[in-house]
């Protein structure tokens, strides 16, 4: 067991402001792409994309004015101590975003499988890491001191980091397992499929292995509440700027593909008619 904390409260805001401004300056660049490549998107989608959205604003408010606190406003007068104020509502955000976007996956991997199993699997593991999410900001609610947490804030911990990186793992495997079985004859469905299985692998495995790496540290580190700031103000960005990248990913196969910009099968991905029809509804599960 490490005796000290691998972050100082300090440290521990600096690096989530930083990293979170980053983040949200990459999401804020996807979703000038994604409305300008595809202005016709489905209501569905463009609900989901612009409420995720809508709460990294949020919680990038939240971040710049917390570090302002605590950094700025702290030193100035020794009597103010907002050390984890502001914490438990980053949780809330981020269990919330990760919920949506799994819950996206889920559906797109019901539409490519057609399956439910595993698509209730991944809503389960879903609903479970935002219970410990939400249970973990009440518990976190109203403490100055979050550095060295108990042992109901370690349990919902551990729960909400162990929930969503088995969720993370499935949604990685399943997308994997089922794109890479299906085979076209078609060279251009086939290319648009490798081309979504190695994006799927790479915004996923970043996703997952902050998660397990985040996981890992909870249990070797003694006082690990300050991680617990770091993660809750950088994960939902991550999750956010992964379906971003995949949604915007379909610009660069239909430009291959020479598709015009402005029809409506840009914005609906819909191949040409071919003799394999099943390939259109796996990659407009993708979409959904």
């Amino acid at each position: 067991m490490v005796a000290t904390s691998l972050l100082s409260p300090q440290q521990a805001l600096l690096v989530s402001g930083v990293v979170n401004s980053f983040l949200f300056g990459v999401l804020t660049v996807q979703m000038y792409i994604n409305y300008m490549a595809f202005p016709l998107e489905s209501l569905k989608l463009r609900f989901v994309v612009t409420t995720i959205y809508l709460l990294q604003v949020f919680q990038a408010i939240i971040v710049s004015y917390r570090n302002h606190i605590e950094l700025v406003l702290a030193r100035m007068s020794p009597v103010v101590d907002t050390t984890g104020k502001f914490t438990w509502i980053e949780l809330v955000i981020s269990a919330v975003t990760m919920s949506t976007v799994q819950l996206y996956y889920a559906n797109s991997i019901r539409i490519v499988s057609k399956r439910l199993i595993f698509p209730w699997l991944i809503v389960c593991c879903s609903i479970l890491q935002l219970q410990g999410g939400i249970t973990l900001a009440v518990v976190t609610f109203g403490k100055t001191n979050i550095s060295s947490p108990g042992g109901v804030q370690r349990l919902q911990s551990a729960i909400f980091h162990l929930a969503n990186a088995t969720c993370d793992v499935m949604i990685v495997a399943c997308m994997t397992y089922y794109l890479v079985r299906y085979y076209s004859h078609t060279t251009r469905t086939q290319r648009i499929v490798k081309r979504v299985v190695w994006l799927m692998i790479e915004t996923g495995m970043v996703i997952t292995i902050v998660t397990l790496a985040c996981s890992s540290l909870l249990f070797t580190a003694h006082n690990h509440g300050n991680l617990n700031t770091v993660y809750s103000s950088i994960i939902s960005n991550l999750y956010s700027n992964s379906l971003l990248a995949l949604l915007n990913g379909r610009a660069l196969y239909r430009v291959k593909l020479d598709v015009p910009l402005s029809t409506r099968a840009f914005t609906q991905p819909t191949l040409q008619p071919t003799e394999i029809q099943p390939s259109n509804e796996r990659i407009e599960g993708l979409s959904s």
